[in-house]
């Protein structure tokens, strides 16, 4: 469930039900009971299948334009495909607070340790910071976007969140269990052969074919890039707020400003704001609310009014351990790595093979980039500059004169001005850690009072800059630079990295 107010500062909120309500929960009824090993035999009792079935062994597909803050969308959006099957044979096993006796596969593990409350305090942080604590922490991912995997998953958060914004994040739980897909020679016996085979069918991968990443494009989205190995179970209250485009807060205003809105629900530490404060704040900020578990018409009620501490707590009082539990988080691991760990040759050849493919279409950075173009020796009449990269997406725009995206890799910028010595625009670039082929094409004409003769020595230029909320203008930054003359030219250059430090050089062929 989700819904917007009519305000300018934007809120969103979304339930998830009890695993009884999962739209894909499918019950099963037959007259069975459990045998001494754990297995089921024919009999007059009855059981459920549990739901956990449905999510884990499949695939997703992690890739630039997936938001790994979300899990709702995670999970509605993930692959059909399956990476690793349920086993046929399966046990019974209890739940904590639940009396029904759940159909578990033997090649998934279940942990049921019993209810376990956890507070996630206020974390306020800008955004670049908050990638980089998510990133080195999978608990801290988990604990407040419902999200985790190993550092050496192959993923990247930097397009789940805006690097320039101010983040608030605050979760509270009551953890129950978690159902596991076990390791080892438990999973490979389950691996789909079809998987494998598609793998190995492809060419071998190169940045440097336009056909060969085709290939593999195609081949991840029928088969994802990841799969979910481990569900957690329980109740979870959750909230995300960011600045948007709002550059002038500070980490000290804002977290009061959260802690002024959320102060019925939530017990934040720290200085009380002001009214001119709370009204700025009021403008700009981006809510998320995520209520899981729970009754589920109280959990859809506070979704939409988080604020209200009755709704709150009627929420709160409304869980009952193993009757009303829903998926919290999830963990994840890329399909190379799994199948790189088998002990099968032919699994450690197929994920050797999609590795670098792997992190190509998943480990994306992102950083705000100024595209510009100018003379140095009078005002420019008429300014034109391209910018052209394949392996980057060029996703919004912020500032500056005019410019037009014409695909998600080229930018295109026309101004006609007497006013300045340069024209720029601002837009946002993602793009793999790899190293970035650009093309500068550009053309610039001095204005008719140029004397006679005198042709307009002009430059082109793309910055990539990070961590805009630093005071000193410290991160990471990128220059390209490229001379131009009234006739339009194609620059060409390479950029080590969009992380890359200094200034690199473009020409023309």
């Amino acid at each position: 469930m989700r819904f917007h107010e009519a305000t300018d500062g934007q809120s969103s909120a979304e339930c998830e039900t009890p695993i009884e309500h999962d739209p894909v929960y499918r019950p099963l009824a037959k007259s069975q009971e459990l045998d001494m090993d754990g297995t089921f035999v024919d009999s007059g009792g009855s059981y459920e299948t549990h739901p956990s079935r449905n999510f884990i062994g499949r695939s997703l597909l992690l890739d630039r334009n997936k938001n790994l803050t979300s899990l709702a969308s995670l999970l509605r959006d993930r692959n059909n495909s399956t990476i690793v099957k349920a086993s046929p044979t399966e046990t019974g096993d209890h739940i904590p607070g639940s009396d029904i006796i759940w159909k578990i596969p033997s090649n998934f593990e279940l942990d049921a340790p019993g209810p376990t409350a956890r507070t996630h305090s206020l974390e306020v942080e800008t955004g670049s910071e908050l990638i980089k604590k998510m990133s080195a922490s999978a608990e801290m991912s988990a604990s407040y976007f419902g999200f985790s995997a190993s550092a050496e998953a192959q993923y990247g958060m930097e397009t789940s969140v805006d690097s320039s914004a101010m983040y608030g994040v605050y979760s509270m739980n009551e953890d129950n269990y978690s159902v596991t897909l076990k390791p080892h020679a438990d999973t490979y016996e389950f691996v789909d052969g079809m998987v494998v085979d598609a793998i190995l069918t492809l060419p071998t991968w190169t940045i440097d074919d336009s056909a060969v990443i085709k290939a593999y494009k195609e081949f991840f989205e029928s088969w994802g890039t990841h799969y979910i190995k481990k569900l957690n179970y329980g109740t979870r209250y959750q909230l995300k707020i960011d600045s948007g485009s709002q550059e002038k807060t500070t980490q000290e205003s804002f977290k009061a400003c959260v802690k002024a809105e959320y102060k019925n629900v939530v017990s934040i530490q720290g200085r009380v704001a002001t009214e001119d404060e709370l009204k700025e704040y009021t403008n700009f900020r981006q809510s998320e609310c995520v209520v899981r578990g729970g009754d589920p018409g109280a959990a859809a009620i506070l979704a939409e009014d988080p604020t209200n501490k009755d709704k709150f707590d009627a929420w709160a009082n409304s869980r009952k351990t193993g009757a009303t539990d829903a998926i919290m988080n999830i963990q994840v691991d890329s399909i190379s790595r799994l199948l790189e760990k088998s002990p099968v040759e032919k699994h450690k050849q197929a994920g050797k093979q999609i590795r670098e493919a792997t992190s190509f279409f998943t480990d994306v950075r992102s950083a705000w980039c100024y595209l510009e173009v100018g003379v140095d020796n009078d005002y420019i009449d008429f300014g034109r500059i391209e910018i052209s990269a394949p392996e980057a997406e060029i996703t919004a725009r912020r500032h500056g004169h005019p410019s037009i995206i014409q695909n998600p890799s080229s930018l295109i910028m026309r101004a006609k001005t007497s006013e300045y010595k340069y024209i720029w625009t601002c837009f946002k670039l993602n793009t793999p850690d790899v190293p970035l082929r650009v093309r500068l094409s550009c053309k610039i004409r001095g204005n008719v009072n140029m004397p006679p003769g005198q042709t307009p020595f002009g430059w082109a230029r793309l910055n990539c800059w990070f961590n805009k909320y630093s005071a000193d203008h410290s991160g990471y930054y990128s220059c390209m630079r490229a001379c131009s003359v009234p006739d339009c030219r194609d620059y060409q250059g390479t950029l080590p990295s969009i992380m890359a430090t200094g200034d690199f050089p473009a020409s023309w062929p």
